[in-house]
């Protein structure tokens, strides 16, 4: 694509009238000192992304020896945010897909956070753009059962494994946090409920003794005593209590700042 680049250019400049190269001129002149309008890079980013990532893995390669996995995040047109992986080892050498071959799931919910924060909290999920094949089918998220409110409700974790514990409290914490976001694709921002958890959590359906943290980083014992905490207030009065203070009942403990 790169070698042919130039000799492309020349063909369209060479088919311009004075008023247009002039104009072509101050637009190249405009971009190179600053950025292409937010349009035209969601439009490059479309037809020209994979191929630019595709062409930097393999410069690495060739040039510098180097395997690297690219995660990457972009705004299309509509504003969504699209998220991006490209996986191009299995083509480079002798080398072996890090996708196929290792467990890179808990990477993307912390890269989602991140680009959410950065491109904004007006900024929607707008899906993802794989590229280097998996051998393993990813597992999709866990699904939670609603009840007839049409709100989460945890199962029994008896004999459950870790991983799939972690799973369970990202379901359901991500389930509360739209519902009080009211934003059906909204990221829960792990980061900022670390640092502030108070802001976030109403303290009645916290324990004392464990800290919320990003699910991946749960302990066995902490992710255990979460989901038995939950799960006994589930079946508790004191639920309808809460939804008589402005929570919905059987709600996990997220404040809904929309009522402020």
């Amino acid at each position: 694509m790169f070698k042919h680049y130039q000799a492309a250019v020349k063909r369209v400049m060479a088919e311009l009238d004075d008023d247009e190269l002039e104009k072509a001129k101050e637009t190249a002149e405009e971009w190179s000192n600053n950025c292409p309008p937010p349009k035209i890079q969601a439009q490059v980013a479309r037809k020209k992304g994979p191929a630019y990532m595709e062409h930097f893995s393999n410069e690495m390669w060739r040039q510098c020896g180097m395997r690297v996995f690219v995660m990457s995040a972009w705004k299309n047109e509509k504003g969504e945010v699209l998220f991006g992986m490209h996986d191009d080892n299995e083509a480079l050498g002798d080398g072996d897909s890090f996708m196929k071959t290792k467990d890179w799931e808990d990477i993307e919910p912390v890269w989602q956070e991140y680009t959410q924060e950065q491109f904004g909290a007006g900024a929607w999920d707008g899906g993802r753009q794989v590229k280097g094949g998996r051998k393993r089918i990813r597992k999709p998220a866990f699904e939670l059962e609603m009840d007839r409110e049409g709100m989460p409700f945890l199962p029994d974790i008896t004999d459950t494994k870790l991983k799939e514990k972690k799973a369970i409290v990202r379901a359901f914490l991500t389930s509360h946090y739209r519902i009080c976001s009211r934003k059906d694709k909204v990221v829960v921002p792990w980061s900022a409920i670390i640092q502030s958890q108070d802001d976030f959590m109403a303290w009645t359906y916290l324990l004392a003794d464990v800290d919320l943290k990003e699910p991946s980083k749960l302990q066995n014992w902490d992710t255990t005593a979460l989901l038995h905490f939950w799960r006994a207030r589930q079946e508790t009065d004191l639920y309808s209590e809460k939804a008589a203070e402005g929570y919905h009942p059987k709600a996990s403990g997220f404040i809904d700042r929309s009522r402020e």
